[in-house]
């Protein structure tokens, strides 16, 4: 009933065989103790067997009834010697008496336990599925061959034969499988009619399939690709469309964004005329350099029209002997958080963060009422402080009026702040295991930011880089962070600033110095002196 073949790998030839369609592969064929391993290799030869996909199960009992020695398998029982399970023609089987679950390394006695009585031990039912591992030989470690049987979208079957570290004569099994691939292609006793070798590639495709059809299931199948063809090209019109529509509507967007940023300018400068600024003797030991306009020192009482076009600089003296006693500070309760410790650079970075955060007024936990709090206590009249720092006070965290110097006050939690910021961003670098010259770029994703942090950083600026590493460096800037049109609105009813700032951070001979530059025709300095004033004697909790 079979031709002779010779199933030829890149390392062995395989021994000829002559078995009857309906022969059983007797176990003595497959010797577990032979030392004889081969190449491995993945193959595939399909049929073209018309199956309807809503009545799967019953087709698939219809498939296998028609292939007597389709299904085998190989359990092993503990410590003892794996064999064949196969599928005879003639012999019943019930879908509903399979376990569930995969059952590819079942020990031998719960194989036959599932099994009808009158069945022998060494038969087994195929479990039912789109993808249905018909074959599995595992001796010990040796995984000898398996055989997938898989339901595509048309209908049609394909038979995937994988062999990998050959068993002896292992090759007749598949070639009693080569045998019911041509059974079903009208091809029997002759080799394929592709390739004329036992296994083609050349027909894995939907459309390779197709000349293996014949009559009534080729029809279908063709409509089937055709109706196919066109929802694709349908989705993939409506995607582009979809494209199309958001681009639009973002350049809407930015059109507006920009007339309100203007309009924003107008209000907000009325707020910042009256701040009076505060001796820089009060903010060690982070000293406040003077803002220069245009190389000028700017005034704080100058008025500004909205056209005057200058750049501000506006920075903060950051001692190291400060800075390291700032870490040690935080490294005493940085456990809590889950960090062991944290660098000076990690509480440098976090300190620019939040800068740029107050700078963009993005709502870190308690920083916004902080400063208006400050700059209340430093002497400046109710109606001096802007009123959209009183508006954050309140939406944020209820307001409170503890001592300047008081731990659990307006400082403790400053210093809180500046503690989460810097544990996460030490928390990322030791769960990635990445190089500290990213780890900035790596804390700062959202899916690394722990909860206290999350509701309240940017988005824009959890998803680029913010920082580089200075161990190696003079200096590093943040040009490269990218606020679109200005930072985003929050539902917190909190204003965006009317302008970009780009924040340089360098090395000095006693510590490190963090910049800001203010670029924007409509922005008086005045009220980034204040802001940064406001923040030293916050930081100032040593």
């Amino acid at each position: 009933m079979f031709d002779d073949y010779e199933l030829k790998s890149t390392s062995v030839i395989y021994p000829r065989a002559h078995l009857q369609p309906n022969e059983f592969i007797p176990l003595s064929l497959v010797d577990v103790a032979a030392p004889i391993r081969y190449t491995s290799f993945a193959e595939v030869f399909p049929f073209g067997y018309n199956l309807d996909p809503s009545r799967l199960q019953d087709s698939l009992v219809q498939l296998a009834a028609d292939f007597p020695v389709l299904t085998a398998r190989v359990c092993h029982s503990n410590g003892g010697a794996p064999g064949f399970l196969c599928h005879a023609q003639g012999f019943p089987f019930s879908v509903a008496s399979w376990p569930s679950g995969r059952q590819q390394d079942w020990p031998a006695a719960a194989c036959a336990a599932s099994l009808p009585a009158a069945m022998p031990s060494y038969v087994q039912q195929p479990p039912f599925a789109d993808v249905i591992d018909v074959i599995k030989v595992n001796a010990g470690s040796e995984a000898a061959f398996k055989v997938r049987l898989t339901l595509l979208g048309d209908g049609t079957c394909v038979l995937a034969v994988t062999v990998a570290h050959i068993l002896l004569d292992a090759g007749r099994l598949v070639m009693i499988l080569q045998h019911l691939s041509r059974l079903y292609t009208g091809q029997v006793g002759a080799p394929h009619e592709a390739s004329g070798a036992i296994f083609d590639r050349t027909c894995l495709s939907t459309q390779g399939l197709l000349p293996l059809l014949r009559g009534k299931a080729a029809k279908t199948t063709r409509i089937q690709l055709h109706v196919l063809q066109a929802v694709r090209g349908l989705v993939f019109f409506l995607r582009a469309l979809s494209i199309i529509c958001i681009a639009i509507s973002q350049a809407f967007l930015s059109l507006a964004g920009k007339q309100a940023k203007e309009n924003r300018a107008w209000t907000q400068r009325k707020g910042w005329e009256y701040i009076n600024l505060r001796p820089q003797e009060l903010f060690e030991p982070f000293i406040l350099r003077p803002s220069l306009s245009n190389g000028q020192v700017q005034s704080a009482a100058s008025t500004l029209s909205p056209a005057a076009s200058f750049y501000s600089w506006e920075a903060l003296d950051v001692p190291a002997s400060q800075l390291a006693a700032i870490k040690e500070r935080i490294n005493s309760r940085s456990k809590a958080y889950g960090v062991p410790y944290v660098s000076s650079s990690d509480v440098l970075a976090a300190l620019t963060w939040l800068i740029r955060c107050e700078l963009y007024h993005v709502p870190l936990p308690g920083s916004v009422i902080f400063i208006a709090m400050d700059l209340a206590r430093n002497g400046l009249p109710a109606g001096a402080v802007p009123k959209f720092f009183v508006g954050n006070a309140v939406a944020a965290v209820p307001v409170e009026a503890p001592a300047l110097s008081s731990e659990n006050g307006s400082l403790g939690k400053y210093e809180q702040m500046l503690t989460v910021c810097a544990c996460a961003i030490r928390k990322a670098i030791v769960e990635h295991r990445e190089d500290e010259t990213d780890a900035i770029q790596t804390a700062l994703r959202i899916g690394n930011v722990p909860d206290e942090l999350r509701g309240f950083a940017m988005k824009k600026a959890l998803t680029k880089p913010l920082l580089g590493f200075i161990t190696d460096r003079t200096s590093f800037n943040l040009d490269g962070l990218d606020f679109g049109n200005g930072p985003p609105q929050f539902n917190l009813g909190l204003p965006t600033w009317p302008f970009n700032v780009s924040t340089v951070v360098s090395k000095t001979p006693t510590g490190f110095l963090v910049q800001l530059m203010l670029d924007d025709k409509s922005t008086p300095t005045t009220g980034v002196v204040a802001l940064l004033q406001a923040l030293a004697p916050a930081a100032h909790f040593l």
